[in-house]
Formats: C-alpha cells, structure tokens, sequence
C-alpha cells in the first residue's frame, strides 16, 4: 500500500506543476502583450498585422520562457527527456 501512495502523492504533486506552469505562463504571456502594447503605442509605432504578429511571438517567446524556468526550477523533464525515455521503454518491451 506504500507504493500506492507514494504513486498518487507524485502524481498529485506533478499535477500542481503542471498547473501553476499553465498559470504562469499565461500570466507572463497577457502581461508581455499588453506591456508590448503599450511600448509601440508609446513610440508611435502603427498599428497593422506585422505590429500584432511581432507582439503575439514576443509575447509567446516569454510565456515559453517562464514555462521553461519554472520547468527547471522545480526539476521538471523536458519535453526531450520525456521523448527518450518514451522510445526506451518501448525498446525494452518484450516482443
């Protein structure tokens, strides 16, 4: 019954992870976009679609960079890591 527990204590753990990754990140992204926003409208940049396609890719540039921190931060896999271990699990699948 030990391992039962100590199972669904890491899952839950790893559930907070994943969440407070999803808040954050959006969090940083709204910020960075309105703060992008603001700046270019300071500077007297035009609004048009170049303007709002460079604040979407900034803006999601720091969202996936917070996500990233809070990733290695908290000892996280990466999404590589996580691939690899994938592919060895199912190499080491009886056949």
């Amino acid at each position: 019954m030990q391992g039962l527990s100590s199972a669904v204590s890491w899952h839950s753990a790893l559930i907070r992870c994943i969440v407070a990754d999803l808040i954050l990140s959006t969090v940083v992204f709204f910020a960075a976009a309105w703060w992008l926003r603001r700046y270019l409208d300071d500077q007297g940049i035009p609004q048009g679609m170049t303007r709002n396609l460079m604040v979407l890719v900034i803006a999601t540039t720091l969202s996936f960079a917070a996500s990233s921190l809070l990733a290695w931060l908290t000892g996280q896999p990466t999404a590589d890591q996580q691939v690899m271990q994938m592919v060895g699990n199912v190499a080491s699948m009886p056949r």
